[in-house]
């Protein structure tokens, strides 16, 4: 014996089975349907996140790196500087007592 089965066209112009089973089917896909465009926004909301972070970090190593090369251009300054008032100019790495 078949099943009977109609089906009428919803407010969205979607064809809606009127039998329980295929109904039940096209629900399920409709869900399915709006989980996957529910990630596929939020995958893109992450990709561009992501991008905008890659941006950010370039621009803090750049900047990381001009500092350094200031930094290292102030070294053999600070270096004369220091022995004109008679300090060491290496660093030796420990912390010197006096007594």
């Amino acid at each position: 014996m078949l099943a009977t089965t109609h089906s009428k066209v919803d407010e969205n112009g979607q064809r809606i089975w009127c039998d329980g089973h295929a109904k039940s089917v096209y629900e399920e896909l409709r869900t399915t349907q709006n989980e996957l465009q529910t990630t596929q926004a939020q995958l893109q909301s992450t990709q561009e996140e992501l991008r905008t972070t890659s941006e950010e970090l370039k621009a803090t190593k750049k900047q990381l790196e001009d500092q350094r090369i200031g930094l290292l251009e102030l070294n053999p300054r600070f270096g004369s500087f220091s022995a004109l008032l008679g300090h060491p100019t290496t660093y030796t790495g420990t912390s010197q007592e006096s007594t």
